[in-house]
């Protein structure tokens, strides 16, 4: 049976083994929230890169589609749109 001292200095070294990996954690947890907000919106919005004029002319589009389909059938579109764009450079 291990006795209490060796018992309690491997409840310590545990101890500082979590902080440790909690601290870890804690700045990974935090450099994906940064980089979530600086690049998140390509990929929830797909015209985040797209010129503005091809969202405006997908708006021009929309009074054909029924008011309840509007907001998927345009995400629908400029993510379309996004994948096979020409990119002229």
């Amino acid at each position: 049976m291990p006795s209490a001292e060796g018992t309690a200095w491997a409840l310590r070294l545990l101890d500082r083994q979590g902080a440790i990996a909690m601290g870890l954690f804690s700045d990974l947890n935090k450099k994906l929230t940064e980089n979530l907000y600086a690049h998140g919106s390509y990929l929830s919005d797909p015209s985040a890169d797209l010129p503005r004029r091809v969202e405006e002319t997908v708006d021009l589009l929309m009074p054909f589609v029924k008011p309840e389909a509007r907001e998927t059938v345009k995400l629908q579109i400029l993510g379309i749109v996004h994948e096979h764009i020409f990119d002229e450079e």
